[in-house]
C-alpha cells in the first residue's frame, strides 16, 4: 500500500469515527430531551424509564443512567 493510500484510509476511518461520535451525542441529547418533556408533563420516573427503554431500545439500567444524568444537569442549571 502506498503512503498516500494509507493516509486516505486513515482519514476515512477518522471521519467515520467522528460521525459515530456525533450520532451518539445526538442520541444522548434526544434521550435527555425526551426525559425533560416527560418530566414537564409530570410523568413518574418509573414510566419515564419504561418509555425511554422502549423508544431507544435500551435496557432499564442504561435508562437509569440517563435519568441520573438528567437530574445532575438539572441540579447544575438550578444552582
Amino acid at each position: 500500500m502506498t503512503l498516500n493510500a494509507k493516509i486516505m484510509e486513515e482519514r476515512a476511518e477518522a471521519r467515520e469515527e467522528g460521525r459515530e461520535e456525533g450520532r451518539e451525542e445526538e442520541r444522548i441529547k434526544n434521550i435527555l430531551t425526551m426525559i425533560s418533556i416527560l418530566k414537564r408533563f409530570g410523568i413518574q420516573d418509573s414510566k419515564i424509564i419504561e418509555q425511554i427503554s422502549e423508544q431507544f431500545c435500551i435496557n432499564s439500567d442504561e435508562t437509569d443512567k440517563y435519568l441520573e444524568k438528567y437530574y445532575e444537569e438539572a441540579d447544575k442549571t438550578n444552582s
